[in-house]
């Protein structure tokens, strides 16, 4: 029981994660509720969190404490969620959630469905402080347009002392290319969180190349190195690709 109502479109479950590589912490699962109403606001979203056993329970929006931003309608906080050591307390599990509805700035130069994700600190210890990152973020390449929906789809991995971060977004324009889609990179020790590089079809040694409605990063997949392997690899979707395919 995560102490909310459940009502109508709230579509608990449309994003999940669980892990069990937590340094000390207890094996969590994490649900996206990005339908969510939060104090009147519809669709703002939150995210529930539980640890092995279905034990303590707790949601997290943007309204509680710690946590950047404020729940606001159709900012979808929830709408995917990954989980690892990724800032914070070392060997402390802690969670990214994406809000791909939030809008961005104020006044006329606000930018509609933006987008962003919060990393919420070590969870189970209390989440008592986040951060919020989006293309207006130091270090995150690009620039936040209208409709990008940064941080719709997020997934993360550890290999080793290092986590890695993918953020899909797959409504990024590239150039007068509509919709033809993105993947930012984020890297962390384990209690900071760095930004990478971006990858479009346009980058050197992806496959093919940008183009409208091609939507780039519509699902990510990171894997860690296998048996003789050093490599931490990345798939990503492309499904409005003519002749839809995935880039690995």
């Amino acid at each position: 029981d995560f102490g909310r109502t459940a009502a109508a479109d709230d579509q608990l479950g449309f994003a999940v994660d669980a892990t069990n590589e937590l340094g000390s912490d207890l094996p969590m699962v994490a649900v996206g509720v990005p339908g969510g109403n939060v104090s009147g606001a519809n669709d703002a979203g939150w995210a529930g969190f539980f640890t092995a056993g279905l034990n303590d329970p707790r949601a997290i929006d943007q309204d509680s404490a710690g946590i950047p931003g404020a729940a606001e309608a159709n900012d979808r906080f929830g709408g995917a969620i990954t989980l690892g050591q990724l800032a914070g307390t070392a060997n402390r599990v802690d969670a990214a959630v994406g809000t791909p509805g939030e809008d961005l700035g104020s006044g006329s130069t606000a930018i509609s469905n933006g987008g962003a994700f919060t990393i919420i600190n070590d969870l189970y210890t209390g989440a008592v402080a986040g951060q919020a990152y989006d293309q207006n973020s130091t270090g995150v390449p690009g620039t936040p347009e209208n409709d990008d929906a940064f941080g719709q789809v997020l997934d993360s991995v550890r290999a080793g002392s290092t986590t890695q971060l993918a953020v899909g977004i797959p409504s990024e324009d590239i150039g007068s290319a509509a919709d033809a889609g993105s993947v930012q990179l984020f890297s962390s020790n384990g209690t900071t969180l760095t930004p990478g590089v971006g990858l479009t079809q346009d980058t050197t040694n992806v496959a093919d190349t940008s183009e409208a409605g091609d939507q780039f990063g519509r699902r990510v997949v990171l894997a860690p190195p296998g048996l003789s392997d050093t490599k931490t690899r990345l798939a990503v979707s492309t499904p409005f690709e003519d002749g839809a395919s995935a880039d690995i």
